[in-house]
């Protein structure tokens, strides 16, 4: 998706899971994007995202953010000033995920203790498929839902066309053994990317170039 967001648009990343995975990729340089993680957690991003929206009229502005982020700020929806500029990527994956990555206390007891004891599984209707369609509905939402790659890119153009004039909310369902498993690939190739990088530096500089640029970045 990062490199189909219209130019000029605005991009709000809500929380820890959605801001380390958009890192990997580049967005348009014209594209606006900020994150509000207040106490270091899911509080207001609805709200925030909405009121960029409202500041920012002429151009979309899209929200990115978990399904318990989702929910947790959820009632912003019903405002009645909400635009046809305002868009919302849910992704559900049943959960704060982010308690079930390596090095995080969900994934040493496993995910049914996790979703039980911190990751909060089973709210909300899990992934009922229903739960988020209906309030998106009820409160004048255009409704989108993937569960697949291919599911997602056929809905993808629509929800980011500067054509379509009314908000919306794209639901993707996913599963946490596949997040992690995404994770953990993106973030080797970003390492092996960041080391190949160096070994190139190292060629073209030598050993004595690459001694003087390192002594500069230390200093600065």
């Amino acid at each position: 998706m990062s490199k189909c967001i219209p130019e000029g648009s605005s991009l709000h990343l809500a929380a820890s899971n959605t801001i380390r995975s958009w890192s990997f990729f580049e967005l348009p340089r014209t594209v606006h994007v900020d994150a509000n993680m207040g106490c270091r957690g899911i509080d207001g991003a609805v709200s925030a995202s909405v009121g960029m929206s409202l500041a920012r009229p002429g151009s979309l502005c899209f929200c990115v953010l978990g399904d318990l982020t989702f929910f947790y700020d959820m009632s912003m929806l019903g405002n009645r000033h909400v635009k046809g500029n305002y868009r919302i990527l849910v992704i559900n994956n049943h959960g704060g995920n982010i308690f079930k990555q390596p090095g995080h206390m969900g994934h040493h007891i496993g995910n049914d203790n996790a979703d039980l004891y911190i990751a909060a599984g089973n709210h909300y209707g899990g992934k009922s498929g229903t739960f988020i369609c209906k309030y998106a509905e009820a409160a004048g939402f255009r409704y989108l839902a993937a569960k697949t790659k291919e599911e997602f890119l056929l809905s993808l153009k629509e929800f980011v066309s500067e054509d379509v004039l009314q908000p919306m909310i794209f639901e993707v369902t996913t599963a946490d053994e596949d997040e992690v498993q995404a994770f953990e690939i993106m973030k080797h190739l970003a390492m092996n990317s960041k080391a190949q990088l160096k070994q190139q530096a190292k060629k073209i500089l030598g050993d004595k170039g690459s001694g003087f640029v390192r002594g500069i970045l230390n200093r600065s």
